[in-house]
């Protein structure tokens, strides 16, 4: 979705697949990224584009923004 959007020049933070123990929906990401930001689930807002973004947030309690992506 970073490289589709073309904002990779705009995010100085990021977590990885090796930053988390377990995959989305486990929430393990978000919370890797919540530590690196140094910020607070409720300071937070996220956009996802699968429901597995949708429940792992939801698990986190980090806001979300759900996009709904076209397939061609």
């Amino acid at each position: 979705m970073i490289a589709i959007v073309d904002i990779a020049a705009l995010l100085s933070t990021k977590a990885d697949s090796p930053d988390a123990k377990k995959s989305k929906p486990n929430p393990d990401i978000i919370l890797a990224t919540l530590d690196k930001l140094v910020t607070r689930p409720e300071e937070t807002l996220m956009l996802g584009d699968t429901p597995y973004d949708i429940s792992a947030t939801g698990k986190a309690g980090v806001g979300v923004i759900a996009l709904r992506r076209l397939h061609r």
